[in-house]
């Protein structure tokens, strides 16, 4: 910042690149409107209407609880969405194994993801083209494993950081020149068991 460096013990443990992470911290105090509960609240004010529309006001269908969550590509945006589906998603439920965390990863990670194209650029800044997420990264220190995707393959790889040599430099390419899909075609079941989800 300024020409200095400077290190956070991040204890909101989300990140982004601009403005510095204390001013995110601190914009974090404008959504204190949000609520991880079901909008109950307002019961206590609904009165009888006319058959067809029942009691008002109540809640029509599910996210009320996040109604104010900003949803543009802005990096402020982004840190607090991220920041509240986290902290939300993580009390409604603990994670418990390696899998429902990448689960967790990949969906927050989906909810930032930038395509080329609708972010802007600034045409009064040479070179400064619009915005995408060029990758996405996944990191487990329990399980030393690291996970990446690409832009065009959003396939999760895995780096296996116990199997790595770390006296020796290793790239890996971050695209792999396909979309990473998976013919399912030949696998298709007559009477899908009834404890899994099928198409």
């Amino acid at each position: 910042l300024e020409g200095q460096r400077m290190v956070h013990e991040n204890h909101p443990r989300v990140m982004t690149n601009d403005p510095d992470i204390r001013w995110h911290w601190r914009n974090l105090n404008t959504y204190v409107n949000l609520n991880p509960h079901y909008p109950w609240q307002n019961d206590i004010l609904q009165v009888k209407t006319d058959a067809d529309i029942g009691a008002v006001p109540r809640p029509i269908g599910h996210g009320w609880n996040l109604f104010g969550l900003p949803g543009d590509s802005s990096p402020p945006s982004r840190f607090v969405r991220l920041f509240y589906l986290r902290g939300y998603a993580l009390q409604s439920r603990a994670m418990t194994s390696f899998q429902e965390a990448v689960v967790l990863g990949t969906g927050l990670l989906n909810n930032v993801f930038l395509p080329v194209g609708p972010v802007a650029g600034n045409p009064r800044e040479p070179g400064d083209g619009p915005e995408l997420t060029d990758y996405g990264v996944l990191k487990s220190c329990q399980e030393k494993v690291m996970l990446i995707r690409g832009y065009v393959n959003s396939q999760w790889r895995k780096i296996d950081l116990k199997r790595l040599d770390f006296s020796k430099a290793h790239t890996w390419p971050l695209e792999d020149g396909s979309l990473g899909l998976q013919d399912i075609t030949d696998g298709a079941k007559g009477d899908a068991p009834k404890d899994q989800l099928y198409l």
